[in-house]
């Protein structure tokens, strides 16, 4: 099957939490179909679960983003094949000791370590709110801030740079096709944290960059374009996909009042329901793209070696083969399968980190402002067509 005809991909939502209901005939039709880009390029979007995890896990199946092959949907500027690759386009062999050196500050102790911060932060931001005469968008005053926040601190990025990194990367993260001049943008980027990581050289702290300078020099491995590219993607997961993960869990849960009222009852659903949410908004449904190093077949169908692919998080997360009736929230479930933070791997690497934000939020607005709720004489707007990551432009909200 070809798409041909339809909109380019990535498709608008209908509304920010209804998963397309083009992936639910396709999945039973044709998990394995051509789709166009807003650049013309043609790749192949896979939408099963099985497909998903199969896809993910064969070595003929490569991350390069160098590859002439490789989806091109951030615009984002991409090096050459000389240019420095991290751990997020490497593969099997040379993936493992690149992904080593940054995980040993992303594990659950790591980040449990910094729970008590974590959280303190957070309530500080929800604390503002009340101060606020509603109604509030909650993405501009709380989704967006506390994210930026919170990844700049983990990785120790100064003050004096946050607001000009969080500006350009909502610029590296938006719709190709309405980005201005995004050259010039990741240009600018790079360039701030190039500075950063030429500071930590001179005079390196006992703060993220510092320890992973020190890592990748003690291993004689260190390159600094390699590592500015690095903290480049760091800062953009942390900031930008986290910010629309927060204000996507929070219209869920604000839609779905049991659930709310659970968590105001008891903060120890909020995990749980943090988890479930997860899977069912799938924010980061777009965002996992790979090329074909060899021919292979998925489900009967056969991607050409050197063509591009878009695997499905959200076609994956919302396959009633795996997950009963997938478009309804149910906190029971069991989410041992769930891919909200990818699969193999190059799971997500902040996922520990994410989940501690997103339940921190959760049990603070709901201890500081029960009585929550959705503007009605607002809407949640979704993301322009051709995000790769789902979203809200705003989330009017009262209390």
């Amino acid at each position: 099957m070809s798409a041909e005809g339809d909109p380019a991909f990535p498709w608008l939502r209908d509304d920010p939490l209804a998963i397309q209901s083009r992936y639910a005939w396709l999945r039973e039709h044709a998990p394995v179909s051509r789709v166009r880009l807003a650049s013309g390029q043609q790749v192949w979007l896979i939408v099963g679960h099985d497909e998903f995890r199969a896809a993910l896990t064969d070595a003929r199946v490569s991350a390069d983003h160098a590859h002439p092959g490789y989806p091109t949907l951030f615009p984002i500027v991409r090096h050459d094949t000389a240019g420095p690759r991290t751990y997020s386009a490497m593969d099997r062999g040379e993936h493992g000791p690149h992904r080593r050196r940054v995980d040993a500050d992303f594990g659950e102790r790591q980040v449990a370590r910094r729970r008590k911060q974590l959280e303190a932060l957070v309530t500080s931001y929800v604390g503002r709110l009340r101060k606020l005469t509603p109604p509030v968008d909650l993405v501009t005053e709380l989704a967006e801030p506390v994210a930026a926040s919170v990844i700049a601190d983990y990785l120790g990025i100064p003050e004096r740079s946050r607001h000009q990194l969080d500006k350009l990367a909502r610029i590296l993260t938006a719709d190709p096709a309405s980005t201005p001049n995004p050259s010039a943008a990741s240009a600018d980027f790079r360039a701030v944290i190039d500075d950063l990581i030429a500071a930590s050289e001179r005079d390196p702290a006992d703060d993220f960059i510092g320890r992973l300078l020190s890592r990748y020099r003690w291993d004689g491995a260190y390159d600094h374009a390699q590592l500015v590219e690095l903290i480049g993607g760091l800062v953009i997961a942390g900031q930008q996909t986290t910010s629309h993960a927060i204000a996507l869990v929070v219209l869920a849960l604000l839609r779905h009042r049991a659930i709310w009222n659970a968590v105001v009852e008891d903060a120890a659903v909020a995990p749980r329901a943090v988890d479930e949410l997860l899977r069912f908004v799938s924010v980061a449904d777009a965002v996992t793209m790979r090329v074909a190093l060899d021919d292979l077949t998925l489900d009967g169908t056969t991607i050409p070696a050197g063509e591009g692919m878009i695997v499905s998080g959200a076609g994956a997360d919302h396959d009633p083969r795996v997950f009963d009736h997938p478009e309804r929230v149910d906190i029971t479930r069991d989410l041992s399968r769930s891919v909200a933070f990818g699969y193999g791997i190059h799971k997500c690497i902040g996922q520990n980190l994410a989940r501690a934000e997103l339940v921190a939020v959760v049990t603070s607005l709901a201890r500081i402002l029960p009585g929550l709720r959705l503007e009605l004489s607002e809407t949640a707007w979704p993301l322009s067509p051709g995000s790769p990551i789902n979203g809200v432009r705003a989330l009017w909200s009262t209390w």
